[in-house]
């Protein structure tokens, strides 16, 4: 049977609650993608971009050019799966810790250091199947998880993936206080299984 090559390409991404840092340092939510097993031989293919983040604002790829919209561009053998994780907002240097950690200082040094907001890597890893989130430090939270079958009845076109938290998680939100404008650190608790958000995915058959 011949392969199926599928194109996806992220298209939105909406969180209702999103958790922030508290540090002055830049931070970014983190978007993981990844296709598990699409291959004999392929455990996993991940991609990994850091996006900004606003609570029940849609961020809207669809006017941002191809190389940051594409998450993969994959041959497929039977079944297979799409989990998308998304993380609260972390600092780059901890997400750069992380990686290194998954990559291994030989892959790193193909990839670079994080210093901004955008793709961080792309089909970086095929063969580690744990969340980069595994290699992070206990600060980094997942705060919404879903998951797309890759199967014989995956239809083109665009997809809506919702996104639900996975365990149950405290995140920091910062508000501004009226009288004296102050920032304001309060904290959230976030139940397993509460209704996080969507994530909009185009899929298009190319082979």
């Amino acid at each position: 049977m011949p392969e199926k090559v599928f194109q996806f390409k992220i298209k939105s991404i909406t969180v209702e609650e999103n958790g922030r840092i508290k540090e002055k340092e830049k931070g970014a939510n983190v978007i993981e993608a990844k296709l598990y097993y699409p291959k004999e031989g392929l455990p996993a293919v991940t991609t990994l971009c850091s996006v900004s983040l606003e609570d029940k604002k849609p961020r809207d790829f669809s006017n941002e050019p191809y190389e940051k919209q594409i998450l993969f561009k994959q041959s497929f053998q039977g079944d297979s799966v799409l989990k998308i994780n998304v993380s609260a907002e972390v600092k780059l240097s901890s997400l750069d810790k992380a990686l290194l950690k998954m990559l291994g200082a030989a892959a790193k040094a193909t990839v670079g250091t994080i210093t901004g907001i955008g793709l961080i890597a792309t089909a970086a890893v095929t063969s580690i199947t744990e969340s980069i989130f595994t290699f992070s430090d206990k600060k980094s939270k997942i705060i919404g998880t879903g998951s797309l079958p890759i199967d014989e009845n995956l239809k083109e076109g665009v997809q809506e993936i919702p996104i639900v938290v996975p365990k149950e998680v405290e995140i920091v939100k910062l508000e501004k206080d009226r009288v004296t404008r102050r920032t304001l650190i309060k904290k959230m608790p976030l139940p397993k299984g509460m209704p996080n958000g969507k994530i909009l995915i185009e899929i298009k058959r190319i082979v």
